[in-house]
Order: structure tokens, then C-alpha cells, then sequence
């Protein structure tokens, strides 16, 4: 057998076991089979990290990530040592390993495989019927926790839904997508349950994105194919206008949260981000304000999270671990300024850029990545790091064009 088809059955078995595991919910199924799914693909994906860390060519921005996960887990397995391995610590430590390890395994076996068109349309269809059934698997827990009385106060129609943020990194990946029907079905069926989950944030970051790849639509098409384009972007838009309408008007509770966010309001967010960020300038030991509090130190010193990855570095990793991701961030927008030549590439790896700071900035991005974020992040260095050209010898897309 030779060492492409290797690489291929690796990439397809490392995709499909992924994906089963962060699948569960869906299946409704936490067994032990999954405990099983979940330390194979961790030790196989901290297998690659070491392979691609070693190597000589190595993305800047990678070698960041690499730092911030190793990072991120000693600051974990710490906080397990000094308070006896309570179940927020290890979830922590779980959490972080599957948010980033996975990347460098998909990155490693993606740039020594060719993902053809008809390739990367099944992969987004498996991505988004990942996410669809996380959408609906959060949904369901949330039926059982009004019926149980957590949630008394809330109705079936006034839930907020956190899987749509699963959505957002599918969107980057439409770049590469050379039919527009295709394109444009993805971005609808995206949209819908972005929508539909009535998280405020996902929606500005999903609106914005949407905008961005519509004009590029427009704006960069061949003239043979631009009307033809053209009369496939009106008519998506005329569609998905007309469903995006008829579910508005039919849900109160989306009515009332939007005109929430246009007074102003931020579901106490502004108050979670003042209280933490006094506590960190307020902060009279220099080592806590240089190493920070230790690994969920904001359920510990505030009792919730930040929902903003800067603070919560802030707190749990102090300037040290915020200066990090900022390195990280600064990485990737090198990235994306160095592939100004290529026009995919700067459009897929910039629409990253965005959508990764958007989460970070509105929600918990960095230690609550999944499969989708996971393969479009790798899937962007992979393809920056290849060949650009396509000829006999070779089976690689034209992404320059």
C-alpha cells in the first residue's frame, strides 16, 4: 500500500472518529465506548502534535498554538495536583486537550492528502450534520432541564442555543467551494440555525461573515460565469430572506432579544467584564497579576466564566498567558497578510481571522473549539503551506484563481 493511501485512510479514520465522539450527544450516548473513542484519538492527535512541532517548517502561527496548549494544560494538570482533581479541574484539562490537540493531527495528514472538490463538498456535509445535531442534541437537554424545573422561568421557544456557534467555522471553508448552488445551500442551511439559536453574538459575527462572502461573490466572479452567479446570489438571497422573515415574526422571544441588543443590552455581560477586569487591575501580587490565578480561577474568585477568552486569560494565565494569545492572533494575521496573493487564501484564512476573534471577543472560543473549527483552522494552513498550481503530475485545486 502505498504512503498516500496510507495518509488517506489516516485522515478519513481520524475525521470519522472525531467527529463520532463529538457526535455523542446526538446519539445520546456517553458510554464508555466513547471514554474509549476519546483517549485513542487524543493520544493519536498528541502523536501528530509532536510530529509537527519537531519538524523544521513549522507555521509561526502553529508554533504559538503549540506553546499556548502546552501552556493551557499545565496550568490544568496543576490545578488538578493542588485541589485534589475535582471534576472542573479535569474537565478543564479534557477540554483544552480535544479544543486544540486535534488540530495539529488534521494539519499533519491534510497537507499529504489532495481533498478534491467532490471531497470537500461530503466534509462539509459531515461538518454540518455535525453541528445540526449538536444544535438539536442542546436542545433536547434544555427540553429536559425546563421539565425537571431548572429552568422555570423559561419557555420551550425562549432558548438560547450555544451550538450555533459550531456553525460560524464551516463558513471560511465555502471560499474554497467552486459551485456556487453548493455554496449558497451551505450558507443558508448556516444561517438558519444561527438564527435559530438566537445567540446574539453568532448572529453579528454570521451576518458580517455572510456579507463578506456574498460581496466577494459578486466581485470577484469570471465574466462568463458572473450572471449566472449572480442570478444564484439573488435568488439565495430572495429565499433565505423570505424563511429568515417567516421564522422572525413567528418567535417572540427572537423579536425580543434583538431588540435587547439594539438598547443595549448585553445579558449582564458588561457587568461580568467590569467585575473581572477590576479584580485583575485591582491585583496587589505581582505574581498572580504576571501568572495569573491558576486554571479556572474565574469560577472560583467571580462563580461564572468570562465568556470572553482575554479576560479569562487574564485571570487563569495573567499577563503571560494573555500575551500569548495575543502572539497567536498576531501569527495569524500574518498568515493571512502573507497569502495576499493568493485570493482564496486570503479570503478563507482572513474570514478565520474573523470569526475566531468575533468568539473570542463574545463567547469562550479557544478551549470550546470542535471538529468544525478544528478542520477548517488546519484545513487553511494546510492549504497555504501547498503547491498553488494544478497541472498533470499534480491533483491539487488552483486556489489563486
Amino acid at each position: 500500500m502505498s504512503l498516500r493511501k496510507i495518509n488517506l485512510i489516516s485522515f478519513v479514520t481520524f475525521f470519522v472518529g472525531w467527529w463520532l465522539y463529538f457526535s455523542q450527544g446526538m446519539f445520546n450516548y456517553h458510554g464508555p465506548i466513547m471514554q474509549g473513542i476519546l483517549v485513542v484519538m487524543l493520544t493519536w492527535s498528541f502523536f501528530y502534535f509532536f510530529k509537527v512541532v519537531t519538524t523544521k517548517q513549522v507555521p509561526p502561527v502553529l508554533q504559538v498554538l503549540a506553546l499556548l496548549l502546552i501552556v493551557l494544560l499545565l496550568y490544568g494538570v496543576w490545578n488538578i495536583i493542588i485541589r485534589g482533581g475535582g471534576t472542573y479541574a479535569i474537565d478543564y484539562v479534557k477540554k483544552t486537550a480535544y479544543s486544540i490537540a486535534p488540530i495539529f493531527g488534521f494539519y499533519y495528514l491534510l497537507k499529504r492528502i489532495d481533498v478534491s472538490q467532490k471531497w470537500l463538498y461530503v466534509i462539509i456535509i459531515a461538518l454540518l450534520l455535525f453541528a445540526i445535531g449538536e444544535f438539536y442534541s442542546g436542545r433536547r437537554e434544555m427540553l429536559e432541564k425546563i421539565a425537571r424545573g431548572i429552568y422555570r422561568d423559561r419557555e420551550i421557544n425562549e432558548m438560547v442555543m450555544g451550538a450555533a456557534y459550531r456553525f460560524l467555522p464551516i463558513l471560511p471553508l465555502l471560499f474554497f467551494v467552486k459551485k456556487a448552488w453548493f455554496k449558497y445551500m451551505a450558507l443558508i442551511v448556516i444561517l438558519f440555525y444561527i438564527v435559530l439559536g438566537v445567540k446574539r453574538g453568532a448572529i453579528l459575527i454570521g451576518a458580517a461573515s455572510t456579507a463578506i462572502i456574498v460581496f466577494d461573490e459578486l466581485t470577484h466572479t469570471k465574466k462568463k460565469t458572473s450572471i449566472s452567479q449572480i442570478i444564484i446570489v439573488i435568488g439565495a438571497l430572495v429565499g433565505g430572506y423570505f424563511l429568515f422573515s417567516k421564522m422572525i415574526t413567528e418567535n417572540d422571544f427572537f423579536i425580543y432579544r434583538f431588540a435587547e441588543m439594539m438598547e443595549g443590552d448585553t445579558s449582564g455581560r458588561d457587568k461580568i467584564y467590569s467585575e473581572m477586569f477590576q479584580h485583575f487591575v485591582n491585583e496587589s501580587n505581582a505574581f498572580y497579576l504576571l501568572f495569573g490565578n491558576g486554571a479556572d480561577s474565574t469560577l472560583r474568585i467571580q462563580g461564572h466564566y468570562a465568556h470572553n477568552d482575554w479576560l479569562e486569560m487574564l485571570m487563569n494565565q495573567g499577563v503571560f498567558g494573555f500575551l500569548i494569545y495575543f502572539i497567536f492572533y498576531y501569527r495569524l494575521i500574518k498568515e493571512w497578510i502573507r497569502n495576499k496573493e493568493c485570493h482564496t487564501l486570503y479570503m478563507g484564512i482572513g474570514l478565520v481571522l474573523f470569526v475566531l476573534f468575533g468568539s473570542s471577543i463574545v463567547s469562550m472560543s479557544i478551549n470550546n473549539m470542535r471538529i468544525t473549527a478544528h478542520f477548517c483552522i488546519a484545513y487553511c494552513l494546510a492549504m497555504s503551506e501547498k503547491p498553488r498550481y494544478s497541472n498533470k503530475t499534480n491533483n491539487y485545486e488552483n486556489l489563486c484563481n
